[in-house]
């Protein structure tokens, strides 16, 4: 009852109690002495039991023993008989005798009232902290009734508390498990086997709309009004079994990715040996004889398989990406053949480049990966078969197109990548959410739902964007737009070509080779012998030693070392020499790239590297640019 209310009926029931007090005090002149008149004025006191205010019973108390010493003395039949004073001290004592009852009413009826107040606040704060716990927090009788139903169990499973509560707990648990509780619930009743009391547990559970998913519960067990409770906190699994399995899948791919590095690293030694002895068998061999054709076929194959394990490193990598001139159409073109394996023959796969050899400035390996991806999501949304269609083509575009595709990148000249299916497509809502990290509509285990956004993520890492476009039932087109750029630099080593004369023209010298593997060392040194340089060789780190210390009277004017040997590293063996010979240029190579090597910390940025398997071309530049570059200063002085 609000406050305006109380006053009004505090001052109704005052009014009340005042005119019967005083109706009682105009007859009372007229009643003889010897009636005990305060019984009448009583029922005045009693009135103010409708009024909330305590003062209004004390003020009436008052009140009517006045007018009742008033009423005697007003009589006309005066007078000091005992039994007239004996009668109206009594109607004194029931007044007041009433007036202190109805007193400790009151104050009880207070009492009581700020007991239920208190209650109902403390009702009131718990239902606000049990409604906005993170937790879901289900309490159920010793028969399995749900009593309470939290704001997060009803988001957790879908049902509305009206819809639970008074209901049995197992309509939340999916078969067998529904059938099993009232069971495990009788057991412990009688037997004490905590089977359903425990912390920590991982079950699972069932939405309304039928779906099952992973819980922790914690369940204890209380008692109220001589019945037994149990109270079950529950949280869902469903997010951290998702990163778990995202972790253990990260790990797996983490683990491929090094194994196929691993495996990388020794076919390119693999190809460089083939490739010495590709060499080494042509210049032995006439021009005309029948096996020079097939050998130049084998060495084309041997610049094929090279460009695959650099396109491998590239993909599996995990240092930081490489930015260079990559000619898009190119990169569509190289990856054609894996293309087809990954979309089956189901998949009608259709290419249309029209880029006439511009460049955009990206990271090869990374291109080809978000290719793949896109490929991977369009063959998934044409589970019947169906046309995938791949363009590049140049778009220059204006400050409204950019507007209108929601981009804020700079305007100007762009390549775009199309890839164009005519799978099942998606609705606005569901395009929208797709670019999103995690979202998938595949089924469980089916997706990570990071491909789309991967992709996204790069075009932005190049200064460009991405648009999608989807229409259920008709297909879905991703569009990556990245600017143009006409620099030409960093070209990938070619091992293939033939060079000029000129372009390998020697500037004579000794170099010292250290390379474990025994096809690869031939082959580099028949290269170099070529080449018109003299050229000792080691096996190990220890030869090269021992090499450089019996041609202290020879000079050796170049070490050329792999990176990873045996022993010692290409890096600590160049470190140990410079203490013989402190001014001894030095070259590595290695069948890992440069930006791997860096990045595992076996060289510094900026240290001379050569890539296996290279050409002669490359090796004369590197080598006349390691020759060319100024000497370590001498420790002695």
């Amino acid at each position: 009852m609000n406050p305006d209310a109380n006053v009004r009926k505090s001052r109704r029931a005052l009014q009340v109690s005042i005119a019967v007090a005083v109706l009682v005090f105009a007859v009372d002149p007229f009643i003889p002495l010897g009636v005990a008149f305060g019984v009448p004025y009583i029922v005045a006191v009693l009135l103010t039991l409708w009024s909330p205010r305590r003062h209004d019973t004390l003020l009436l108390g008052v009140g009517c023993s006045i007018l009742t010493v008033a009423g005697y003395f007003l009589s006309p039949e005066l007078g000091a008989d005992w039994q007239v004073i004996f009668n109206r001290g009594l109607a004194l004592f029931a007044i007041w005798v009433t007036t202190g009852v109805c007193l400790a009413r009151k104050r009880s009826e207070a009492r009581l009232k700020a007991s239920q107040a208190l209650l109902v606040e403390r009702d009131e704060r718990m239902r606000a902290i049990l409604d906005t716990a993170a937790d879901g927090i289900i309490t159920i009788d010793e028969h399995g009734v749900v009593r309470s139903f939290n704001a997060a169990a009803e988001r957790m499973f879908g049902f509305h508390a009206d819809e639970i509560l008074g209901r049995n707990v197992s309509l939340l648990m999916p078969s067998p498990y529904d059938e099993e509780h009232d069971e495990h619930i009788e057991r412990y009743l009688w037997t004490g086997e905590s089977h359903i009391i425990g912390f920590g547990r991982e079950v699972v559970g069932r939405r309304k709309d039928g779906t099952v998913f992973p819980l922790d519960i914690d369940i204890g067990e209380s008692q109220y009004a001589g019945e037994r409770e149990f109270s079950g906190i529950l949280r869902d699994l469903t997010e951290r079994k998702r990163l778990e399995a995202e972790y253990l899948q990260a790990q797996k791919m983490e683990a491929v990715g090094r194994l196929a590095g691993g495996v990388a690293h020794d076919f390119n030694n693999l190809l460089a040996g083939i490739l010495g002895g590709l060499r080494i068998a042509m210049k032995e061999l006439e021009e005309e004889h029948a096996a020079v054709p097939m050998l130049h076929e084998v060495r084309q194959e041997v610049a094929r398989g090279a460009s695959i394990t650099r396109r491998l490193l590239d993909f599996t990598r995990t240092t930081v990406p490489n930015p260079r001139p990559v000619d898009l159409c190119d990169t569509v073109h190289t990856t054609e053949h894996m293309m087809h394996r990954l979309l089956g023959e189901d998949i009608e796969l259709q290419i249309d480049c029209r880029t006439d050899g511009s460049l955009v400035r990206a990271d090869p390996g990374m291109i080809e990966q978000a290719l793949l991806n896109l490929v991977i999501n369009a063959r998934d949304a044409m589970p019947g078969g169906g046309q995938l269609v791949i363009a590049c083509r140049e778009a220059d575009l204006s400050p409204e197109d950019l507007g209108r595709l929601g981009s804020d990148t700079e305007p100007g000249p762009y390549l775009l990548l199309s890839v164009q299916d005519d799978g099942c497509g998606m609705d606005e809502e569901t395009a929208c959410k797709a670019r999103e990290a995690f979202f998938t509509t595949k089924e469980p285990g089916m997706g990570t739902g990071l491909g789309l956004s991967t992709v996204e993520s790069m075009a932005k890492g190049w200064g460009g964007f991405l648009e999608l476009r989807s229409t259920v039932g008709e297909g879905t087109e991703v569009r990556l737009y990245l600017p143009r750029t006409d620099a030409l630099e960093e070209a990938e080593p070619s091992i293939a070509g033939a060079p000029s004369s000129e372009e390998i023209a020697a500037t004579g010298g000794t170099i010292l080779v250290v390379e474990d593997e025994k096809l690869v060392r031939l082959g580099i040194q028949h290269m170099l012998q070529e080449l018109g340089y003299v050229v000792r060789t080691a096996k190990d780190p220890f030869e090269a030693l021992e090499e450089l210390r019996a041609a202290r009277g020879s000079r050796i004017d170049l070490l050329l070392t792999d990176v990873v040997l045996p022993g010692m590293s290409g890096p600590e063996l160049v470190e140990t020499v410079r203490e013989i010979a402190p001014q001894l240029p030095s070259l590595f190579m290695s069948a890992f790239p440069q930006a791997e090597l860096v990045a595992q910390g076996r060289i510094e940025a900026g240290t001379p590297t050569i890539e296996k398997p290279f050409g002669q071309q490359d090796v004369s530049e590197k080598v006349r640019a390691a020759l060319a570059r100024p000497c370590p200063p001498d420790s002695d002085g």
